[in-house]
């Protein structure tokens, strides 16, 4: 269990690295800890892959956006 959400937490740092680097640097460290607090949750619950799917969907199109707002 703890392998699995050091992974998953991994993971979703490499994520926020797609970022622009300037949204990277205002928020990125907060988005992360948001993330892993929630995924914790989460755990507790028994419901962390979908959260996981989503979230990590989320990001990518938030991630998206950003580099289109950045244009």
């Amino acid at each position: 269990m703890a392998d699995e959400k050091r992974s998953v937490n991994r993971l979703y740092k490499v994520l926020l690295k797609l970022y622009p680097r300037a949204f990277q640097e205002r928020l990125g460290e907060s988005i992360q800890q948001t993330f892993s607090d929630l995924y914790k949750e989460r755990q507790a619950e028994g419901a962390s892959y979908g959260f996981v799917l989503w979230t990590f969907a989320e990001t990518g199109a938030g991630i998206f956006r950003e580099h289109v707002h950045s244009i």
